[in-house]
This record gives structure tokens, C-alpha cells and sequence, in this order.
């Protein structure tokens, strides 16, 4: 725990790790005294103040909080310039925005839309968050209760923001908009209004679907950049690619895939077009996708592909097998990301779901496509076929596809992905951002320091990447 004393300040100076382009890090730490020895006036605003209080009679928040997602910062001009490198990174932020042009732009009735539908205030897992004067605020209070895991995710989200804030400060313009936390798409195009559609941002998308992509929490609550590409290299050099094992390997949960009926991109037929699918309800089917496979392959080809729900193999071991299968879950699975830095040839489902950086890797580039729109499982056994007669080029798009998730995908990366699209995204807003005459209004530290750390007793609070 950092000591606290008088509310001068150190800057460290912190060298990076080698896997990330040269960068200098600085920590401040500001102690503070008044933390240690609270005031009279302050202990009573705790006991008696209610949760709307103006920003300058509330006590000062815990100075811990940073545990939760680290304090570490880049100069800002550094940071920028890094920034500008990673151009493509964007390109996908272009295509989400294209519903909202300079013409419908976003406007006050299509956010009230997100809102009521799309949050927990419509009975959805999702937030309202702003942005004023570079700080995040939440605008509407979410209604936690019977969210279970999915509250975790939105604390997650909200770590995310301050840690954009306290990095870009002022670059991120006054904005209002909705994060939701289900695991599939729901902004269905062809049921909106033209010209109202509501603007939600979501980890998953489809062609059909107008959910906003961000990046998906697993990123920050799997420590993403220091568990899984840190060690990429080394990992790599730990298995060549000659001695790797010449099968086809996965392990899967047996998660049931939730796809809309007019969602055609998504929909899927079984081995011999064969049906996997039941209908739920008219706008849900449900479809046995990994468990059809795995039935399938350990009943057809065991001896080839290596696919089932047990025994667990650590994701390190992974990278003993040339080939690794990706399947999606209930919708968009964030193993695909885990997978890319293991140096092994991906043989990615085509599922039809798509993430924020899905337009970087591209098939028989850094992927080959399996179980393709149309297809069925059997397309793993031409995949294999051509990686078995073309091991060079398969160790090569392997490289390719572990080269993009070093580059694109750290958390330095991803946090310049998140400052161009809230500022595209600010760029559209149809009304002018205003925090006053707003019934709720609560800083996000201010929240994540009284609701998040007694929501039960602090359980889904937990630390993101640092």
C-alpha cells in the first residue's frame, strides 16, 4: 500500500519490456496526508452525504484505487506520435461508424434509444457513460442486481475509461454514449428506424448487426499483454515449428451459439448440411456449433483432430500442435486473440462474427478459413490437407498472425484504438454534450470508489491490466 504523506509528488521513470516499442513510462505517485487524517467535516459527509452531492463537498476518494488498473502513463506527446503509427488499427472504426454519417450523424433520440433499450435501465447489461472535461462519468445509474458476472465486466469497462482519461486527459472530446457487456450483438440493422439507429458499443458485431466494436474485456481481466505476449518469442522458441505435433488441436467448452434469424452471416449447417440449430423464439436460434464438432470429429477422424471439452490443456501447451482450431462461443470468442501470439497455424471458423480487429488478419494471410457460410466441419480436412503440403507457407502465416497481435493488439495499442474511436464517434454527436440538468450524474472513480467497492463486498471488482 502506498504511504501517505504531504501532497508533494515523485515521477519515476520506468524502462519498458522488450516486446513493446521503445517507450518510457512515468509513475507518479502524490501522497497525501488528509487520507491518513481525514477531517471533522469530511467523516460527517461520509456518514450523511447522498450520492448526488456536488463533486467539491464529497470526500476525497481513496488514493488505492490505481491497484485496480495500474498508474502507469506516457508523456503525452510520445503517446500520440505512437499513436499515429497504427494506422490500420482505424481502418475498422471507419466501417462501424459508416450508419452514423455527417448527415443522420448521432442524435439525442437515437442515444435515448441505446439507452432505453440497451442498458440495464431497459433490462439489458449495459451502461451510460460521458465524457466532460477529459473525466468519465456515468449518467445513469446502473442497476446492478441479478447481472451476476456481467457486473465484473462493466467495472472493467469503467477502469478502462479512467485509465484512458488519466492518459489522454482533455485529447477525448465531451461525448455520451452506451457500453454493453452481452455476449452477442443485438443492434439488428434492419430493425431500426432510418436514420435512428441506436449507437451501442459492444466487444462483438456482424455484418447485419450496427453494434460499435471496442475491445473485449478479457483483454484487461486475462492481463492480456504481459500473460500472453510478453513471453511470445520465448514461447516460440520452445517449440519449432519442426517439432511441433502435425494434428489438428482444440479444447472447447460446450457452449450453445445464440444467433438471430435474419442474421445470415452467422447461421450455420452441420457435417453432411446437416441442422444444429433449434429455434429458442422467433428471433433466437440455438446451435450446438462445438459440441456438433467435437461429436463429429471424435467420432470420424480421431486420430487427426484432436478437438474435444477435456481434458484441460494449459494455453501454453497449445503451442505444441502446427494446428489449432478456433471455434466462437455463444457468439464472438476472445480465444482467437490468445491464440495468435502461440506461433501455430490458425484454422479460424468463419463464423461471421466480427471483433474491432478482425479487418487486420485476413484469411490465408494470417488464417485459414474453416466451416466457412455455406460449409460444414468437413472444410478442417482440406485445411489440413493444403497446410500439410505447404509447411513453409503455413509457418509463415503463423509468423504473420503472431507478428499482428505483437503490434496491434498490446494494451498500448489498444488504448489508441479507444481515444480514435471516441473521438470519430464525438465527431458525430448530433447535440451538444451537457452534464447540467442530468438527474444522475456521478464521476466513475467517484462510483467504482463507494458502489464498487461494497457491490458484494467488493467481489467483482478486480485489477485489469496494468
Amino acid at each position: 500500500m502506498a504511504p501517505a504523506c504531504d501532497d508533494s509528488s515523485t515521477t519515476a521513470l520506468v524502462i519498458s519490456s522488450p516486446y513493446h516499442p521503445i517507450r518510457r513510462q512515468f509513475i507518479t505517485y502524490r501522497l497525501k496526508l488528509h487520507l491518513l487524517f481525514p477531517s471533522l467535516p469530511s467523516l460527517l459527509l461520509l456518514l450523511v452525504a447522498p450520492p448526488l452531492l456536488p463533486p467539491m463537498l464529497l470526500p476525497t476518494v481513496r488514493g488505492d484505487l490505481t491497484r485496480y488498473y495500474g498508474n502507469i502513463t506516457y508523456p503525452l506527446d510520445e503517446q500520440l506520435a505512437y499513436c499515429n503509427t497504427l494506422g490500420n488499427l482505424y481502418d475498422g472504426i471507419r466501417e462501424d461508424l459508416r450508419r452514423w454519417n455527417d448527415t443522420t450523424g448521432i442524435s439525442r433520440e437515437a442515444l435515448d434509444l441505446a439507452i432505453n433499450r440497451y442498458t440495464t435501465k431497459g433490462g439489458q447489461k449495459g451502461m451510460t457513460l460521458a465524457f466532460y472535461g477529459g473525466v468519465p462519468y456515468l449518467i445513469d445509474e446502473p442497476k446492478l442486481e441479478g447481472l451476476g458476472h456481467h457486473v465484473n465486466i462493466l467495472f472493467t469497462y469503467m477502469l478502462v475509461m479512467l485509465d484512458l482519461a488519466r492518459q489522454y486527459g482533455s485529447q477525448i472530446p465531451n461525448m455520451e454514449f452506451v457500453i454493453a457487456s452481452s455476449d452477442r450483438p443485438l443492434v439488428l440493422a434492419a430493425d431500426q428506424r432510418p436514420g435512428l439507429i441506436p449507437p451501442v458499443m459492444r466487444f462483438c458485431s456482424s455484418d447485419e448487426h450496427a453494434d460499435i466494436k471496442i475491445p473485449i474485456f478479457h483483454f484487461y481481466t486475462k492481463k492480456y499483454t504481459h500473460k500472453y505476449l510478453a513471453n511470445a518469442e520465448q514461447l516460440a522458441a520452445k517449440y519449432p515449428w519442426d517439432q511441433r505435433q502435425p494434428i489438428v488441436f482444440g479444447r472447447f467448452s460446450k457452449y450453445y451459439r445464440y444467433i438471430h434469424p435474419l442474421a445470415n452471416s452467422t447461421l450455420r449447417l452441420g457435417a453432411r448440411n446437416s441442422s444444429i440449430c433449434r429455434q429458442e423464439s422467433p428471433l433466437t436460434l440455438i446451435c450446438a456449433v462445438r459440441a456438433h464438432f467435437m461429436e463429429w470429429a471424435a467420432r470420424r477422424y480421431p486420430d487427426l483432430l484432436d478437438v474435444k471439452s477435456g481434458p484441460r490443456v494449459s494455453l501454453e501447451k497449445h503451442a505444441a500442435y502446427k494446428y489449432l482450431l478456433h471455434l466462437d462461443g455463444q457468439a464472438l470468442s476472445s480465444r482467437l486473440e490468445q491464440l495468435l501470439p502461440l506461433r501455430s497455424l490458425i484454422l479460424k471458423e468463419d463464423s461471421g462474427y466480427k471483433t474491432f480487429y478482425y479487418h487486420l488478419v485476413r484469411p490465408y494471410e494470417h488464417y485459414i478459413p474453416v466451416w466457412r457460410q455455406g460449409g460444414g466441419p468437413e472444410d478442417v480436412l482440406g485445411a489440413l490437407r493444403w497446410a500439410t503440403a505447404h509447411d513453409k507457407e503455413a509457418e509463415r502465416i503463423a509468423a504473420a498472425a503472431q507478428a499482428v497481435a505483437l503490434k496491434y493488439l498490446n494494451k498500448r495499442a489498444r488504448s489508441c484504438y479507444w481515444l480514435r474511436l471516441l473521438q470519430a464517434y464525438a465527431s458525430l454527436q448530433h447535440f451538444t454534450p451537457d452534464p447540467s440538468g442530468k438527474v444522475y450524474l456521478i464521476p466513475v472513480e467517484q462510483y467504482l470508489e463507494t458502489t464498487g467497492r461494497t457491490f458484494e463486498k467488493g467481489k467483482q471488482l478486480h485489477k485489469i491490466e496494468y
